[in-house]
């Protein structure tokens, strides 16, 4: 790659721009990790109830791809550097909404499979790692439904097991363990159409489309600058005014060229 294409990566220019920056995670093959895939994988995890399929090395490729954006930052000018800093932050607020979406999904499905007593839930989209987080919480929740609720229904006063769960837990992990060793990239992401996840109704997640300086809010709360590219979780009345001025939009919806 020559030093003026990887300038413009890391600016965000050329971000996506190698044919590779609409594949967000259709299929279950390699994925080039890139800002609109990751906002992809955002959009799509929050417009489907159900957990998303990512790559099996998908941790381990975005790790990579950000240390790449990191190793950049000693070639570049001072305002490039500026701009690779913003987008970065970006790519970090990404990240975070990712994990905490599929968080929320797993310990949902964790308490389904809890509730039901046996395993009628689907775990085929959980990385190795959130396989490892769903079944401890799987076996913590057994445990204490177990010694409390169980015994409440008998009458009798709640008694945890701990040595049974922890015992439980710790060999969920090595079964864990071993599927690391065995994951492959076999099945397929559902197509990210569907019933769309109802929005905070006090805060709107939004990406800004235009700079906007400081201002602030009804409360004297303090907002901004914002850059065109940032992304801001902020009141829903005013994410709802800077939608309406054209000045930003609201994450679910297709990124504009």
């Amino acid at each position: 790659m020559s030093t003026e294409a990887i300038q413009q990566s890391a600016a965000g220019a050329a971000d996506g721009n190698n044919g590779n920056g609409g594949n967000s995670g259709g299929s279950s093959g390699k994925v080039t990790v890139t800002y609109e895939t990751l906002f992809d994988l955002v959009v799509r995890e929050k417009g489907k109830d159900e957990l998303q399929q990512l790559s099996p090395s998908f941790f381990t490729d975005l790790v990579s791809y950000l240390n790449e954006k990191k190793a950049m930052f000693s070639i570049m000018g001072a305002e490039e550097r500026e701009r690779a800093a913003r987008q970065l932050q970006n790519i970090n607020r990404l990240i975070k909404e990712l994990y905490e979406r599929r968080e929320k999904k797993i310990v949902s499905m964790a308490l389904a499979r809890s509730r039901a007593g046996a395993d009628i839930v689907d775990t085929a989209t959980l990385l190795a790692e959130e396989k490892e987080l769903f079944e401890g919480m799987v076996t913590q929740l057994d445990s204490f439904r177990s010694g409390v609720l169980n015994s409440l229904l008998a009458a009798k006063t709640p008694e945890i097991h701990r040595e049974s769960w922890q015992s439980k837990t710790a060999a969920r992990t090595v079964a864990v363990a071993a599927d690391v060793k065995t994951a492959t990239a076999t099945t397929a992401t559902a197509e990210a159409d569907g019933n769309e996840e109802k929005p905070n109704a006090a805060t709107r997640l939004v990406r800004f489309l235009h700079a906007v300086p400081k201002f602030v809010g009804k409360e004297l709360e303090v907002y901004g600058p914002f850059d065109e590219e940032d992304i801001a979780n902020l009141p829903k009345d005013i994410a709802d005014v800077l939608i309406l001025k054209g000045r930003a939009e609201e994450m679910g919806q297709e990124p504009k060229p």
